[in-house]
């Protein structure tokens, strides 16, 4: 298997395990015309580093692009994590836990599926501090609001570098947005978002019906900004609703990465009216969420279910699929 190995010392320092950017994936193989005349720089990456032991968190920052399935990364045979299944750009960002660092020799491994997937990765950086100071540093105050009234809007953010990676994030209230790398959804268009010093392009949206806004916003270290932005209504939709009848969430279902409380926020967030929830095998009601999120007066929900179940006469290993809504709620 094609590997990659460089040597470096690692200090307290940050330090860039891997400046490039490299095309990971199978020799003689192509996902994407893209690659159709681009050669393989590695089907798996090995980087080679001597290090001194690190008594505390430290954080490894890769950049990544194009990854659809499951890519681990290994710092000397133990879990970090995966590459974010995402195929934006954006950088990864992943805690080295204390004592992960081994005085002399150590080993960063990404390691590829087994079934072909394009990817661009690189730089890869190794940070001497925790993953909280790493992706801090500097804030930013957002505050969106719905025209003409001026009233809070619940709404999606994008924050990006001036490249367009997704840029890894914090943000609070914890109880009132739902945050990953480089989006932030929010319940009433509130949110403060930390983030390295550095030039961004905030966007704002709320789903389809509403305008995009886009700041630009410069941080320097120990800033904190206000920003406010203001959608507008671009579409009449009067005598229509908009509806997502295929909804899931981790908790019922088992798969994605969004609970039900975040999902409350993403869906008043995208502007959906009509929200139908299809959890595997099981009838989830969002109406007590919705309320317990702040957002009940922003959508209606209703009651379905996507089945999921094997049958003594289908073959082996397949399992039949049926979709049902609405259903009525149990209530009081």
């Amino acid at each position: 298997m094609l590997c990659i190995g460089h040597t470096f010392l690692v200090s307290a320092q940050d330090v860039a395990l891997e400046s490039r950017r490299l095309h990971l994936g199978k020799s003689a193989q192509y996902e994407w015309e893209v690659f159709k005349n681009r050669p393989v720089d590695a089907e798996r990456l090995e980087l080679r580093f001597e290090a001194k032991a690190n008594e505390q968190e430290h954080t490894l920052r890769i950049w990544q692009r194009g990854v659809k399935l499951r890519w681990l990364v290994l710092l000397n045979g133990r879990k970090l994590g995966m590459l974010t299944t995402e195929e934006a750009a954006q950088e990864c960002v992943l805690a080295v836990p204390a004592g992960a660092l081994r005085e002399g020799e150590n080993v960063l491994v990404i390691e590829a599926p087994a079934s072909l997937d394009d990817i661009e990765v690189g730089p890869v950086i190794l940070m001497g501090k925790p993953v909280v100071e790493a992706i801090g540093g500097a804030r930013m105050d957002v505050n969106v609001t719905a025209a003409p009234n001026g009233e809070p809007s619940p709404c999606r953010l994008t924050l990006t570098r001036v490249d367009g990676t997704l840029q890894p994030l914090r943000a609070e209230p914890a109880d009132a947005v739902a945050a990953r790398t480089g989006v932030v959804y929010t319940r009433d268009g509130h949110a403060v978002i930390a983030v390295p010093p550095g030039d961004y392009e905030l966007h704002a949206g709320r789903g389809f019906e509403w305008s995009v806004e886009k700041q630009a916003v410069s941080l320097k270290a120990g800033d904190a900004k206000e920003v406010w932005m203001s959608l507008k209504r671009e579409v009449d939709t009067r005598g229509w609703i908009a509806a997502d009848s295929h909804i899931h969430t981790l908790t019922f279902s088992g798969h994605g990465d969004a609970k039900i409380e975040e999902r409350m926020l993403t869906i008043a967030g995208e502007g959906i009216e009509l929200a139908i929830s299809t959890d595997h095998n099981h009838h989830t009601d969002y109406a007590p969420f919705a309320a317990s999120s702040g957002v009940a007066e922003r959508f209606t929900p209703a009651i379905g279910n996507f089945k999921r179940e094997r049958r003594s006469w289908m073959p082996a290993k397949k399992i039949g699929r049926n979709w049902c809504h609405p259903y009525a709620p149990r209530r009081g």
